[in-house]
């Protein structure tokens, strides 16, 4: 009886350390399953709020000696800005081939139509050229400086006028001219003549060429070569009125 009542003892404690390690396993196990899930929370990256703005690249393209053109908000039109010989104007590209582009070169931006023809030599196309002068001299005071030396007055003369249309109330507008007879029909031998004793390219005979001062920038004047035809800068009214475009040369800015 005494061995019975040990071995049913023994095997109690046995089953009771089998509960006891089975619990104790199924408890570690839990702690292990809540530290590695809190873990993992902890390290979780959360979704960021912030918002990214994106950004339009301008469209900048180099046109030598430091100038470059910009496009605007209207279609095809592009500005170009020289920051050395401190101008800016517009002027729209022409679509296909070829199309408008400009370059600067010394005191001239040239605008052209980028022909690529053998002989093709665009410093014979329009341009704008930059003068200095001094802020006292009015424009044609600085013509007769800059152009005019060594000149008969007689021969040559600056005039005020306007070249087409008005530019701004603070642009003063001139051409170098000469005496001839107006009532003569078309350019005739003693119109060549007389042209002739005037510098050339800055005397227009068949072609529309100007001079431009600014009241704001004293301090230089523009001549225009624009030929007998122009580029447009902005595209034009095509239901009454029916305003036509501004010239790329009525868009010229001095900058600061």
């Amino acid at each position: 009886m005494l061995s019975g009542g040990l071995e049913t003892m023994t095997r109690l404690w046995l089953y009771l350390i089998v509960i006891a390690c089975v619990i104790t396993g199924v408890f570690i196990l839990l702690l292990f399953w809540i530290s590695r899930n809190g873990r993992t929370k902890k390290t979780t990256p959360q979704p960021t709020t912030t918002q990214i703005t994106p950004t339009i690249p301008l469209s900048r393209i180099s046109t030598g000696d430091e100038s470059y053109t910009l496009t605007t908000n209207i279609a095809n039109q592009m500005k170009i800005i020289s920051p050395k010989l401190g101008i800016s104007f517009l002027y729209l590209e022409i679509k296909g081939v070829p199309k408008v582009v400009t370059k600067e070169e010394g005191d001239k931006v040239y605008i052209y139509a980028d022909y690529h023809y053998s002989g093709f030599d665009y410093h014979k196309e329009s341009y704008v050229e930059v003068f200095y002068k001094d802020p006292h001299d009015s424009l044609e005071t600085a013509i007769k400086k800059t152009i005019l030396t060594g000149y008969s007055q007689n021969d040559c003369f600056v005039k005020k006028t306007t070249p087409y249309r008005k530019h701004t109330s603070t642009y003063e507008t001139a051409i170098i001219t000469f005496p001839y007879d107006q009532t003569a029909a078309g350019i005739n031998h003693e119109y060549v003549a007389a042209s002739e004793k005037c510098p050339p390219i800055y005397t227009p005979t068949n072609y529309v060429a100007y001079f431009a001062m600014d009241k704001n920038h004293p301090g230089k004047f523009v001549f225009f070569n624009i030929g007998q035809s122009t580029v447009l800068a902005e595209p034009g009214e095509i239901k009454p009125p029916y305003k036509a475009g501004r010239s790329w040369d009525e868009t010229l800015q001095f900058l600061p």
